[in-house]
Order: C-alpha cells, then sequence, then structure tokens
C-alpha cells in the first residue's frame, strides 16, 4: 500500500503590489512579482533564491511549490525561549 504526504501552503495576493505570496508555516515563504516574473524564496525572513520564471508552466510551479513545501516540512520551528 503506497502513502502519500499531504502538504499545503497559505496562498495571499497584494494586489497594489501585484504580488502572490505562499506561506510555507513560520519560517519559508515564496513571493511570486507578477510585474516583472520574478519568484523569491525567503527563510527567516530573508531572500534566498530569486529567478525569473520565463515560460514556467502551471504544473512545472505546482511542482516547485511541492518541492518547497517538502523542504519547509523539514525546518524545525525557530523558538523564541
Amino acid at each position: 500500500m503506497k502513502t502519500f504526504e499531504n502538504y499545503t501552503w497559505e496562498t495571499t495576493f497584494q494586489t497594489a503590489n501585484e504580488t502572490m505570496t505562499h506561506s510555507f508555516g513560520d519560517r519559508v515563504k515564496i513571493i511570486f512579482d507578477f510585474r516583472f516574473g520574478i519568484i523569491t524564496t525567503v527563510r527567516d525572513g530573508e531572500p534566498i533564491d530569486r529567478f525569473e520564471c520565463g515560460e514556467m508552466t502551471i504544473s512545472e510551479y505546482e511542482t516547485f511549490l511541492l518541492g518547497i513545501a517538502k523542504s519547509a516540512a523539514l525546518l524545525k520551528p525557530i523558538s523564541y525561549e
């Protein structure tokens, strides 16, 4: 029997800035800038990667987000004790 992991993320749109943000828990965010086609990965509040999405298909974008969700799930929450 094959088991599947269920990954989720929250998506918000900032229409004034023309961006879409995917939040994967408290530590990882993906920001898509519609004006310039730029995708920025942010971890712990710091940009760690930025690239032009070019001709990325919806399926490719979904696969990209799934990979980010898998990586984010491995990160431990930040403890503020």
